[in-house]
């Protein structure tokens, strides 16, 4: 895997994030969670940051992958 940025406007990516690390989000939800990703830079495919929904709450979670990441 490279380190190259993921491209959000790849429709399978697209649909392979939320089919994995974004189960049962709402558009506007994902689309939070894409601007995160870009924002922070952190990859959902090398589990540095997922989505979980739980009882209609989003929780945006960074992975210790993520935190090495962001400390690297």
């Amino acid at each position: 895997m490279t380190n190259e940025p993921i491209n959000f406007e790849d429709p399978g990516l697209v649909k392979t994030i939320r089919d994995t690390v974004a189960r049962g989000l709402s558009e506007s939800e994902f689309q939070m969670f894409v601007q995160i990703c870009k924002a922070t830079g952190l990859n959902p495919f090398r589990n540095e940051i997922w989505a979980i929904k739980t009882s209609q709450r989003l929780q945006i979670m960074t992975g210790i992958n993520g935190f090495l990441a962001i400390a690297n």
